[in-house]
């Protein structure tokens, strides 16, 4: 059942007046290390590092064999992915492993990602590059097709836009 409020206490029923969950409990916050906020935060901070550690290590395990799906183009080996909700650093080692990965023949390496919006990165090796392979040049195309922008240098580049479903025209952007 439920009690009624009123003015006092029912005869022979403890009451829950003097409950701690009910107390009024003054805190000084501008003293952090009193209630051990800094030591929640710094655990915090770190267990978001293992976190992406963890992640990184997950996503680079599969590299080997990412890297053997790549195709020849015109002499070039070309290697176009999509890694739905990898974004930023994730992305960017990805991306790099994978360019190692190819060996020293031409090779150019574009994925797509992103958790929020679309993000891509191109990757070529010296070898592409004495094509004159730039990955610069490159994102660009990528972006366009996904809405966007980007930019970078020869060897490593990155942008990104608005139209995650893009991310097939993308990577045949950079392939053509």
């Amino acid at each position: 059942g439920c009690e009624h409020a009123e003015r006092g206490p029912r005869p022979g029923v403890d009451e829950q007046i003097d409950n701690e969950k009910y107390e009024y409990k003054p805190r000084d916050w501008s003293a952090p290390e009193a209630q051990g906020l800094t030591r929640l935060l710094t655990q915090l901070k770190d267990a978001e590092k293992q976190i992406a550690a963890l992640n990184t290590e997950k996503l680079l395990s599969g590299a080997a064999a990412l890297a053997e799906q790549a195709i020849d183009v015109a002499g070039v080996r070309f290697l176009g992915l999509e890694v739905p909700g990898v974004a930023g650093g994730e992305l960017r080692t990805l991306a790099l492993d994978l360019r190692e990965r190819l060996g020293s023949a031409a090779g150019v390496v574009a994925v797509v990602g992103g958790a929020e919006k679309p993000m891509a990165i191109v990757a070529t090796n010296d070898a592409a590059r004495g094509l004159g392979l730039r990955a610069g040049q490159l994102i660009s195309l990528a972006c366009s097709a996904l809405g966007g922008k980007g930019g970078g240098k020869d060897d490593l580049a990155q942008g990104g836009g608005t139209d995650a479903s893009a991310a097939p025209a993308a990577l045949a952007a950079v392939r053509q």
